[in-house]
């Protein structure tokens, strides 16, 4: 990690994955979620959550010398983790470890 750091966020990450449901009123109340119910949903969208990832995004956005450190998979999941993180600039991504 640079030296020219001023904060650290290191603990939980992770993926969070939120399915396009259709915008339909009431789908809850309407019976909608039922066992052995067939639910029709549109494109997933795809975001970094947990504290590293939402604190530590945030300050390096407010130009805080952030460094970020947690552990990701060695998986698909993992990768698009590490690539999420590093859109917000590439050090940030450099402490994650599998």
């Amino acid at each position: 990690m640079p030296e020219s750091i001023d904060v650290v966020v290191a603990g939980h990450l992770c993926l969070d994955i939120f399915p396009g449901f259709q915008s339909e009123a009431g789908l809850i109340h309407k019976g909608h979620f039922a066992p052995g119910r067939l639910v029709s949903v549109g494109k997933a969208l795809i975001s970094s959550g947990g504290p590293v990832a939402n604190t530590g995004l945030a300050l390096h956005k407010l130009g805080i010398r952030t460094g970020l450190m947690g552990k990701i998979g060695a998986d698909l999941f993992g990768r698009a983790l590490r690539e999420i993180v590093a859109s917000g600039g590439v050090e940030l991504a450099t402490e994650m470890i599998e």
